[in-house]
């Protein structure tokens, strides 16, 4: 049994014996090491990144999530902007952030990744909270 680890299907892989790049499917299972890897699609869509988005936000607010004192974190946090559609629905534009949002929007990416991954209902913060969570 490995630990698991999970891409997205913009990432890029070797192929065994190949000189070239190939694409990741969803799906695509492999391992790499003592590692077992999975492709898994997070659309970077309003509907792909808004229930994680919120969930991120409300985690934080709750003080739910911490992060670590990082500077480069803290600015794209401060240079983050929204785009909320007539449903509610919460997505981070890059074109209206008044800066980089790249950390953000990656944790975002795992906290999209976590929700299709772990247990649903109220058990996501006690899983995420024991000590051998990891994604």
């Amino acid at each position: 049994d490995f630990p698991c680890c999970y891409l997205h299907p913009a990432d890029w892989a070797m192929a065994e014996g190949a000189r070239q790049l190939l694409p990741l499917r969803e799906g695509d299972m492999f391992s790499c090491g003592d590692w077992r890897l999975e492709v898994i699609e997070i659309p970077q869509t309003m509907l792909g990144m808004s229930p994680a988005t919120k969930k991120l936000e409300v985690m934080l607010r709750k003080h739910e999530m911490l992060h670590e004192h990082n500077t480069a974190a803290r600015w794209c946090l401060g240079n983050v902007r929204c785009l909320i559609d007539t449903n509610e629905n919460v997505k981070i534009t890059k074109k209206q952030s008044t800066g980089r949002v790249d950390m953000v929007v990656a944790w975002v990416i795992a906290m999209a990744t976590a929700m299709l991954k772990m247990p649903a209902g109220p058990d996501i913060n006690q899983a995420v909270l024991a000590e051998d969570w990891s994604l």
